[in-house]
């Protein structure tokens, strides 16, 4: 078994200054790649889960995951063996930003 990946077509640039990595759970970090448009989660055990929010203004739901900022320029998502749970909403914003969307391969 080698983890899940999706594809999308869409690759832009990153801004400046804009946290590329960090923890998403208790043993889990995630990184974004910019040059190959890639967020690789990674470690052991259970991705923490995200809240929903919506915008009283607007009306358009949020999620507040780590890499938001990259929901529209991920090309590949890989999550490596090892991860045991994929938190609520981790991936809402990604989905729901992204028609683009080809290929899922677990």
């Amino acid at each position: 078994m080698s983890g899940l990946s999706v594809y999308a077509v869409e690759n832009k640039t990153v801004a400046k200054n804009v946290t590329t990595s960090g923890k998403c759970g208790e043993n889990l970090t995630w990184n974004y790649t910019e040059d190959t448009a890639t967020l690789t989660i990674s470690g052991t055990g259970d991705m923490q889960d995200y809240s929903r929010s919506t915008s009283h203004y607007s009306g358009v739901h949020s999620i507040d995951t780590p890499w938001t900022d990259f929901c529209e320029k991920i090309k590949v998502l890989h999550i490596k063996m090892g991860v045991t749970y994929i938190g609520g909403f981790a991936f809402n914003n990604m989905i729901l930003n992204c028609f683009c969307l080809l290929f899922i391969n677990l």
